[in-house]
């Protein structure tokens, strides 16, 4: 005997009410984590203030952090990357939709928590490149490095190696700012 579960869309996970978890669409199933720890938001910070200097500073586009998108349909898939990059044409925030975009972001963020596994890492990594995101950043803080998916291929770095994308070129992040202990002025 199987026992049929009703998978939720995007429009119903919209509106369900906010029971104080963090919680994601992943193919029709709502997925919730306890809140990030100080360092997981620190290093989303950082990244979306290296990438706003870039990016927003120089007219490329925008950064957002922890905004809903829609990367699948049918079944619903809504996931919040930490730091997403949308390269094109600017909109007044006040202009943004107010529901659950369905523009796929150029780049993706996603910082590993100690509570990830590899596996979810690795379902969410699929989700965004199924999608159209052409870059997907990793961040794994434990081993100060960061790994590059894409569909052209893939990249570790680490230590002394630079962060760049095809779509924003002349913005490469040095990945020892991405960990160091203050911002480079």
């Amino acid at each position: 005997m199987s026992i049929s579960t009703k998978l939720v869309t995007a429009e119903e996970f919209a509106v369900m009410p906010d029971d104080g978890m963090f919680s994601e669409l992943i193919r029709g199933e709502i997925v919730s984590v306890g809140p990030p720890a100080k360092r997981h938001g620190r290093l989303i910070n950082r990244i979306g203030k290296l990438l706003a200097i870039k990016v927003e500073d120089t007219g490329m586009g925008v950064v957002v952090s922890g905004s809903g998108v829609i990367v699948s349909r049918d079944p619903d898939s809504v996931l919040a990357p930490d730091v997403a990059v949308y390269v094109g044409a600017v909109v007044a925030p006040l202009d943004e939709p107010e529901r659950y975009d369905e523009q796929i972001p150029d780049i993706v963020v996603e910082v590993v928590s100690p509570s990830d596994s590899a596996s979810h890492v690795e379902d969410k990594v699929a989700l965004y490149l199924n999608a159209g995101v052409k870059s997907v950043v990793v961040v794994w803080p434990r081993l100060s490095r960061i790994t590059v998916r894409a569909p052209h291929g893939d990249s570790s770095l680490g230590s002394g190696d630079r962060l760049t994308f095809t779509d924003l070129p002349g913005a490469p992040i040095a990945v020892d700012e991405i960990f160091s202990s203050a911002l480079a002025s």
